[in-house]
């Protein structure tokens, strides 16, 4: 998904940092950066939280149950910024996409 939001970025403006100076670039950039934190949650939850609760640490299941939590906020932090970037603004301003 990240990859693919800067590609769409790459191909509507040409440079991408200049197109993160306008409203829709910027919107995109706190969308990448939501979609970074739960990739993040996600491997923490996997790699660490996962196996101490299989092991029957103490406190691993209210840990793991905080930490999805923490997930869904971030997912729902996401759709916010996918829906500001759909009805707020638009990437139209930015230079058009040539396809060869």
């Amino acid at each position: 998904m990240a990859a693919s939001g800067l590609w769409l970025l790459i191909l509507l403006a040409g440079n991408p940092l200049a197109a993160a100076r306008t409203d829709y670039g910027e919107i995109l950039v706190f969308k990448l950066s939501g979609v970074l934190v739960l990739l993040l949650l996600a491997a923490y939850n996997k790699l660490r939280l996962t196996p101490r609760l299989l092991d029957g640490q103490a406190g691993a299941a209210k840990s793991l149950r905080a930490s999805i939590a923490l997930e869904a906020k971030a997912v729902a932090v996401i759709f916010f910024f996918t829906s500001a970037a759909t009805t707020v603004t638009s990437p139209s301003p930015l230079t058009p996409m040539v396809m060869n």
